[in-house]
This record gives structure tokens, C-alpha cells and sequence, in this order.
């Protein structure tokens, strides 16, 4: 596992498929999978955020 991640955080970040993921972590449902892909795509959105805050702040511009 990479940084303290769940198996499950590594495989979603690894952009392993949802079935590839359920089929991993023995889930029936695709709704953990989803819990996953949503927490990575909440944390991608905040570090792109930021990102743009630091160019703003040091004087680049914003894409």
C-alpha cells in the first residue's frame, strides 16, 4: 500500500475499473466503490483549487 492507504484508495487512485475494484474488495455492491471514487475525485478537485490559488497569489495566472 502506498502512503497508509486502504488497498481500496490505491486501486481507485490507480485508476483500476469499478468492477476491477469490486471485484477486489469482495463488495456485492458497486456503492463502496463509488464511497472510494468520490473521495478521490473530491481530493483531486481540492488539489487543482489550490494549485490555482498559488499561481493567483504568487502573480501567474489561473487556468
Amino acid at each position: 500500500m502506498k502512503g497508509g492507504k486502504s488497498a481500496i484508495s490505491n486501486l481507485v487512485e490507480a485508476h483500476s475499473t469499478p468492477e476491477e475494484v469490486q471485484a477486489f474488495s469482495g463488495h456485492q455492491s458497486k456503492s463502496m466503490v463509488e464511497h472510494y471514487s468520490r473521495e478521490k475525485n473530491t481530493l483531486e478537485m481540492s488539489l487543482r483549487a489550490v494549485k490555482k490559488v498559488e499561481q493567483y497569489v504568487n502573480g501567474g495566472e489561473s487556468k
